[in-house]
C-alpha cells in the first residue's frame, strides 16, 4: 500500500476506501470499533519483561530437550 501511494498509483483515500469495507467483511465491524475494543497497546502491558532485565551473560541456560 505504500508504495503504492509512494509511486503515484493510489492515494490514501482511496486505499481507506478499499480497506474499510474490507475489515467490517472479516471482522463484522469496522476499523474504528475494533480499535476501541482492542488497543494496539493492551497486548504489551500484559507482558512481564522482568525476567530480560538481567543481561543475558548472566541468565541461568535453559536447558534444551536431548542435550546432556
Amino acid at each position: 500500500m505504500q508504495a503504492g501511494v509512494f509511486l503515484g498509483l493510489t492515494d490514501n483515500a482511496a486505499l481507506a476506501d478499499l480497506i474499510e469495507p474490507c475489515h467490517r467483511a472479516v471482522f463484522n465491524k469496522s476499523i474504528a470499533e475494533r480499535r476501541t475494543e482492542n488497543p494496539l497497546n493492551a497486548s504489551y502491558e500484559r507482558i512481564d519483561g522482568s525476567p530480560y532485565q538481567q543481561p543475558t551473560y548472566s541468565r541461568k541456560p535453559l536447558r534444551r530437550r536431548g542435550s546432556r
